[in-house]
């Protein structure tokens, strides 16, 4: 089962929906309009479950429970600005918690213990960020240098052309997704400079590439697997 932004174009989401059950994201009164659907920060996939901020509406926390999802509360609503947005924002894998330490949910904490904890300043860090097995890939260049710092192995992608309402572009983490042994892309990477590139790193990984719509890359807040790591 899949949580995506509403706003994300009907075939992205359809395709989607090839894969698994899909739910469409959707908030208001929490945080500013560009990015109040987006799972990113709203949801964090953690060990044995997903913590999830208050306030989400209840119909789409009763989808998740008829699924099994394992819900663990979050401790406080995001904000409407920067850093207050992000608290929920971390990249966790099955071995590290990355994160701006200084803004991180407690809950997610407590469900990280015993995981390798890295701080960097980015507080989007999910929005610029994501996993394949032990190979990174992220939009920001402080991420880039800590990771590199802690002898992680992690490429550095220019995201000028991700689309984000509102900004003058989107974070390449925020367009993707990763599910068993798929990686999604809210769009198609003919459209990214670099898409030659990242369909090289994704291959190698020993993952399949999904693009999710013909078109140019979409942040839309993650597409977050909600039953499985992603």
């Amino acid at each position: 089962m899949f949580i995506v932004d509403k706003k994300i174009p009907d075939d992205a989401k359809k395709r989607l929906r090839d894969f698994g059950d899909v739910i469409e994201l959707e908030t208001s009164g929490i945080t500013y309009d560009a990015i109040s659907g987006h799972p990113d920060i709203f949801f964090c996939r953690v060990p044995g479950g997903v913590v999830v901020a208050p306030g989400i509406p209840d119909e789409i926390l009763n989808k998740t429970e008829s699924f099994g999802v394992n819900m663990i509360p979050g401790s406080e609503k995001p904000g409407s600005a920067y850093p207050n947005t992000a608290i929920y924002n971390a990249l966790v894998t099955n071995q590290y918690l990355i994160h701006n330490k200084s803004v991180t949910d407690p809950a997610i904490v407590n469900a990280t213990k015993g995981l390798r904890s890295i701080h960097v300043k980015q507080a989007y860090t999910r929005c610029n960020l994501i996993a394949m097995n032990k190979l990174f890939v992220t939009s920001d260049v402080g991420i880039h240098k800590k990771l590199i710092e802690e002898g992680l192995n992690v490429h550095l992608f220019n995201t000028e052309t991700v689309k984000l309402q509102g900004f003058s572009h989107g974070f390449l983490g925020g367009a993707c997704g990763v599910w068993e042994d798929r990686f999604f892309v809210c769009g198609n990477l003919n459209y990214f400079p670099d898409g030659e590139k990242l369909r090289h790193m994704v291959t190698n990984a020993g993952y399949k590439l999904t693009e999710l719509y013909d078109g140019p890359l979409i942040d839309g807040g993650g597409i977050i697997a909600l039953n499985s790591d992603g």
